[in-house]
């Protein structure tokens, strides 16, 4: 029997270095997602927004199409919506 180790993507140390970038010095309760979006946000849902920012690169990936596909609209119905991270970021572009 052979064991392989848990490798993480090596893409989450760069959004990660990236997210600690863009909210140095930020409010407790604010989150700059990208550069041109940030919001306020309860401290506790925080954490759920980073699986967005740095922590899950394909709900990164998936975040960054929404946010190009939908800057050209100006309208979402945003069905399902567990902590509404897409309807805050499409109320802010």
């Amino acid at each position: 029997m052979s064991w392989t180790c848990y490798r993480p993507d090596p893409r989450i140390d760069a959004f990660r270095q990236s997210y600690l970038e863009l909210n140095a010095g930020r409010d407790r309760n604010q989150i700059r997602m990208r550069l041109d979006v940030s919001f306020r946000a309860e401290e506790e849902s925080i954490d759920a927004f980073q699986w967005f920012c740095w922590r899950s690169p394909s709900m990164v990936a998936e975040y960054d199409l929404f946010l190009e596909v939908s800057r050209n609209y100006r309208f979402l119905l945003d069905v399902g919506a567990s902590h509404g991270v897409y309807a805050l970021s499409f109320c802010v572009g």
